[in-house]
């Protein structure tokens, strides 16, 4: 029989859901806990792989959310300082989420911004969808 192998970012994402689907008055619980085990992960996963981006990310995201502002500019500081060497087309929107939340945060994102293949206008204000390289 073989094992499942679980990454130290799909653990710790068990703990991000019950936050984002908390009611108001446990998502500071739920919240905290997020970030221990999202921290704890940040420690065992390579700074080169996606999981440390998506991480860095959602420290940041959720830290936010929780009103702590220097942890949430701190991480997605960390997180935008990388972007140079490691954006893609598949990750492009990490960065532009977390560059969008740290100076104009909004809580609901469009699903476009969420989409690593989302379209960009063209001239005349009319969309065509981006290709993947």
């Amino acid at each position: 029989m073989g094992h499942i192998q679980e990454t130290p970012f799909d653990r710790a994402l068990s703990f991000v859901q019950p936050f984002w689907w908390s009611e108001p008055d446990e998502g500071a619980r739920y919240g905290r806990l997020a970030i221990k085990k999202l921290e704890e992960a940040l420690k065992r996963v390579r700074p080169h792989t996606e999981d440390y981006l998506h991480i860095r990310y959602l420290l940041g995201e959720i830290s936010r959310r929780l009103g702590r502002r220097r942890d949430a500019r701190r991480h997605f500081e960390a997180l935008l300082q990388l972007r140079r060497l490691r954006q893609n087309d598949s990750n492009r929107f990490l960065f532009d989420l977390a560059e969008q939340q740290m100076k104009r945060p909004r809580e609901e994102m469009p699903e476009e911004s969420l989409s690593p293949f989302a379209c960009e206008p063209r001239s005349g204000g009319k969309e065509s969808p981006r290709p993947p390289s």
